[in-house]
């Protein structure tokens, strides 16, 4: 906006002190809202982990047949699909007001 050199004060010979008035425009930035959804792992306890392991245990990926590539991408497949059906799976975003989740009535 404004810029001016102080005649008087030098640093060194050639170098003279400046004086700026700037404004800088600042972009907000918003987060994408097209986050994948994610599979909610911390689930995986108690009776979800028992229902997920009977589910495991009942599979049909068990049976070996093709390569070793294609017999892993069948069982990561089916392990997501059942985590899916058993744990649930979150809409993508985290948590919102992290800094006060200590907060109550008494504080």
């Amino acid at each position: 906006m404004d810029c001016k050199v102080i005649p008087g004060e030098s640093l060194t010979t050639q170098h003279r002190v400046m004086v700026m008035d700037v404004r800088v425009k600042r972009r907000a930035r918003r987060r994408s809202d097209n986050r994948p959804p994610r599979i909610k792992w911390w689930h995986l306890k108690g009776v979800k982990q028992r229902i997920f392991q009977h589910k495991m245990l009942e599979g049909s990926f068990r049976q070996p047949h093709g390569s070793v590539n294609d017999m892993w991408e069948r069982m990561a497949h089916e392990i997501k699909k059942l985590a899916k059906e058993t744990l649930g799976v979150s809409r993508g975003f985290g948590p919102r007001g992290k800094d006060s989740w200590w907060w109550n009535d008494n504080v």
